[in-house]
């Protein structure tokens, strides 16, 4: 099931999500740059604009 994220009702997960972005980011650079990539094919595209 595809769920969406709702901003309001999950304000209060934000800092602790963005804690473990962080972390995946800096402990497994080559893993979270394919989720980028999977999640936002188009990210190159707008970055380069």
């Amino acid at each position: 099931e595809f769920k969406v994220a709702d901003l309001l009702r999950d304000q209060a997960m934000i800092p602790e999500v963005q804690r473990l972005a962080r972390h995946i980011h800096e402990r497994y650079p080559q893993q979270a740059k394919a989720l980028i990539e999977r999640w936002m094919p188009e990210t190159e595209r707008y970055s380069n604009a």
